[in-house]
């Protein structure tokens, strides 16, 4: 229970909203850790009335070094040094991970093909549109950490198309193009 406590603990300091309750019934076959029965309609009200959005204009993403998945349409690429989880997640308690030591990136589409980006510990990311994100017949920008990182036109690719599809196995996030921004130190 420390660790979930522990989740709850920085869920409530991030402002998330969340339900979690510890019960102190026991289970015959696992004991005291199982989802209660009796909880399960709430459970599933709530699921039902939830709606995932595939392709919100903003998008967070906070990721440790070995977990670089697309998320929505964007992907940390490479980061700077920072933390790291073992497989168990609690075994590899390195100073990085004490002092929260996190790829952060937050991307948001504030206009007609005008895309910000605050990019913190990132090198490099990559952007996933589709013409639902952008016009791809017009100029896109692209602003990470207040600077111009990519002014122009962009190309739809069918073979983008194919190898997202292939990854995403997401019908609702289709993304022709794929383009790779470097991250510019800052002075």
């Amino acid at each position: 229970m420390e660790l979930s406590r522990t989740i709850t603990n920085e869920l409530t300091r991030l402002g998330y909203p969340f339900v979690y309750r510890e019960h102190d019934r026991e289970h015959p076959m696992a004991g005291g850790h199982y989802f209660p029965r009796e909880e399960l309609p709430e459970l599933v009200t709530w699921l039902n009335a939830q709606r995932r959005n595939p392709l919100p204009t903003s998008m967070t993403v906070v990721r440790e070094a070995s977990h670089f998945q697309p998320f929505g349409w964007v992907r940390i690429d490479t980061t700077e040094a920072i933390a790291a989880f073992s497989e168990d997640l609690v075994s590899k308690r390195d100073d990085r991970i004490k002092q929260r030591e996190y790829a952060r990136l937050d991307a948001s589409i504030v206009a007609p093909n005008r895309i910000e980006v605050r990019a913190d510990r990132v090198q490099r990311y990559s952007l996933f549109l589709n013409e639902q994100l952008i016009d791809s017949s017009k100029p896109l920008i692209v602003l990470t950490n207040g600077q111009v990182s990519f002014d122009g036109t962009v190309t739809p690719s069918l073979e983008t198309l194919l190898k997202q599809a292939r990854l995403r196995q997401d019908s609702r996030q289709l993304f022709p193009i794929h383009l790779a921004i470097q991250v510019q130190t800052q002075p």
